[in-house]
């Protein structure tokens, strides 16, 4: 529980909300873990400071709950400004108070009794929430069961409890047991024995040869991509015909100028455009189709070729790329840059020379007789053309310099952002995998008092195994990648929650009919029976009577002075719909006050009991966490009087607690003593 009524606030803010909504009608439901679940974590427990400070603050918490609860009886009302809206109201925070708790009878703190609290509070909601669990035709009762039917069946059964005291008798204290086939279990062990066929993909490395067959097939050379570079250019301006039969031409004629710049002008136009749709980025990493680009071929090429094929894999295509112990495109990239830069430099030093040729062709066509003039005219046009021809090797060298920086860049992003992220799963997986299947190899069941196993991996491990055999290990490689592929989105940002459910998903879609095995047939297996009245015998003494109806009674610290039998019992008892032995077991062994359910959860026998109109002072806890609070606040106390208004912060020592952040005013119900952390 939080101090400071902030867990109060939500409560009433989604009373807001849903009258806002118009659905006011709603009922809420409260889960609230009493101070013990906390301290039942070793770190908290053992800490006194921390330990001493969610006592007090709890033991706040459970006086101002327990107030509001009442809170018509008082005639009184809750009223809040939050500043943008303002709340105020005669109603309970909830309609329904679940208490949950983590020690024992006697208050010893379960050692795992965080992860129980949590486990009974979300299968309790989830029990009455699952869309596909209650069905009319599935169950016994002339109703369908809702988390709404079950609120106002325990409200009004609360109703009817005399009560012995002055005190509020509505709470409801919980408890819950569950019995699940280990399907987790299952997948993770059928995973791991899949990615145990994978485990030479990580060691697979490209060749020397391997790179240059790729290379070669991809058109990666030097040669190939300056090509491309200058696809659909002419090396030669296209001097109009009469121009070169023309005596009259002379050396500074200007539609040989004009010749020249327009070819220039165009051929670099080309080169640009070619350029671009070379360079063009990858728009996403879905499966490619090969484009007019370099990446998205190479990209292509690296999916079909190769991370799809199961003689090399991922991580060879990986490598491919960007392998540090071997040769790859980068270092291909980075020597088609340094031959470019000598390409560059020689036709830098080329332009003394081009000129010196023109203007000694120039020099010659003017001193041109009748008898050479033809021929001194093709020289000088020859020169001509040469020279505009250097300007445009020049700017292809530039051309060409944008394009290989362009292209590494991509194939850096390429390496980093994809691939190498797509490695690093799977590597992790493959070694997430080895480690569980260590564990789940071994012959033991760990008790767990709230989801206990029906059965364990090690119970039908042969099973699975020849499972697993049936399978091809190159075409697994293919489905693998192809999935991985498809669903890139799951795993590129390296989420492990949805890089779970994708490899969960696929190993489950692999795995499907030995997965998707009714309960029944698990349980003929784990007690090696077809005799339905056998296994429901079975079922019925080893989970129901020696497992279920234990672990899912409420833990209650119970004060010695109440009397359980004052109080309403509540239980349900959820079965899977499609096992019939599981059902019958289900109804021998309720007692008067469960409820047998038939559910479409079919992997689970749930069962949940219930404490209900139980006032505070039954639970005995409530002495030690008052013993603390006093420790620290019992000098501050304040007699008031029945309708007597003050402003707590006047009377509270200073420093007064951070969390008071508001003046309140209390209108007690009779005569009594309040100490200041009554209001937090």
């Amino acid at each position: 529980m939080t101090g400071g009524g902030s867990f109060l606030d939500v409560c009433y803010i989604a009373r807001y909300v849903l009258t806002e909504m118009n659905q006011a009608d709603s009922l809420i439901i409260g889960h609230f873990f009493l101070p013990d679940v906390n301290l039942s974590i070793p770190c908290i427990g053992k800490n006194p400071l921390h330990a001493e400070s969610i006592k007090q603050n709890g033991y706040a918490a459970l006086k101002e709950l327990d107030y509001l609860m009442d809170l018509r009886d008082a005639h009184d009302r809750f009223v809040q400004d939050y500043g943008s809206f303002k709340v105020d109201t005669d109603c309970q925070p909830v309609d329904m108070c679940c208490l949950i708790s983590a020690a024992s009878w006697d208050g010893t703190p379960m050692p795992n009794g965080y992860d129980h609290a949590i486990g009974v509070a979300t299968d309790h909601v989830i029990s009455f929430l699952s869309k596909d669990n209650f069905h009319p035709e599935l169950n016994d009762d002339p109703y369908n069961v809702t988390m709404r039917t079950h609120i106002l069946s325990l409200s009004q059964g609360i109703r009817h409890i005399q009560k012995e005291h002055g005190a509020f008798y509505g709470y409801t204290f919980v408890g819950a047991a569950s019995a699940k086939i280990p399907v987790s279990d299952m997948v993770n062990y059928l995973g791991a024995k899949l990615f145990e066929q994978f485990k030479g993909l990580s060691e697979r490395t490209p060749t020397d040869k391997d790179l240059m067959d790729f290379i070669s097939a991809n058109e990666l050379s030097y040669e190939d991509l300056r090509r491309k570079l200058l696809k659909d250019i002419s090396p030669w301006i296209p001097f109009q015909p009469d121009l070169t039969n023309r005596r009259s031409v002379s050396p500074d004629d200007p539609w040989v100028i004009s010749c020249g710049e327009a070819w220039k002008n165009c051929v670099l136009n080309k080169m640009e455009v070619n350029r671009r749709l070379l360079s063009e980025e990858l728009k996403s990493y879905d499966i490619p189709e090969m484009g007019s680009s370099v990446i998205s071929c190479l990209f292509s090429s690296l999916y079909l070729n190769y991370a799809l094929n199961p003689s090399a894999g991922p991580f060879f295509a990986m490598k491919l790329l960007g392998g540090q112990y071997n040769m790859n495109l980068l270092h291909l990239i980075d020597n088609h840059k340094s031959r470019n830069q000598d390409c560059k430099e020689e036709a830098l030093s080329q332009g003394a020379l081009r000129e010196t040729e023109l203007e000694a062709a120039k020099q010659a066509f003017r001193s041109a007789s009748f008898i050479n003039r033809r021929k001194r005219t093709r020289q000088y046009l020859e020169a001509v053309n040469n020279w505009y021809a250097h300007l445009v090797n020049l700017e292809s060298c530039r051309q060409m310099e944008h394009l290989l920086t362009d292209l590494r860049k991509q194939i850096v992003q390429l390496y980093k952002e994809f691939f190498l992220v797509m490695t690093t799963v799977l590597d992790t997986l493959s070694n997430t995998f080895a480690d569980n299947l260590a564990v789940l190899s071994e012959n033991n069941q760990q008790w767990d008092p709230f989801a206990r196993k029906i059965l364990t991996v090690w119970d039908i491990k042969s099973q699975l195994d020849e499972e697993v055999e049936k399978l091809d290990a190159g075409q697994e490689t293919q489905r693998l990648v192809q999935t991985l592929f498809q669903n890139q989105q799951s795993w590129i940002c390296e989420d492990e929650q949805k890089i779970a459910k994708l490899i969960s998903d696929y190993i489950t879609q692999r795995f499907r009919p030995v997965l998707n095995k009714e309960m029944t047939d698990y349980l003929r297996e784990k007690y090696q029976t077809a005799d339905a009245l056998t296994l429901t015998q079975l079922i019925q003494n080893e989970i129901f009577e020696n497992g279920l109806k234990q672990q899912a009674s409420p833990l209650f610290w119970k004060n010695p002075q109440f009397n359980l039998s004052e109080t309403l019992r509540h239980g349900y008892i959820f079965v899977p719909f499609n096992s019939p032995e599981t059902v019958a077991a289900a109804q021998k062994s309720a007692r008067q006050w469960d409820r047998v359910l038939r559910s479409k959860i079919t992997d689970t026998i749930f069962m949940m009991e219930f404490y209900c109109g139980v006032p505070l002072y039954a639970y005995q806890g409530l002495a030690e966490l008052e013993k603390a609070y006093e420790n620290r606040w019992g000098s501050a106390g304040i007699h008031l009087y029945e309708n007597e208004e003050m402003d707590w912060r006047e009377y509270l020592p200073s420093p007064y607690p951070a969390s008071l952040n508001r003046p309140l005013i209390c209108r007690p119900k009779s005569d009594q003593i309040f100490s200041s952390c009554d209001i937090l």
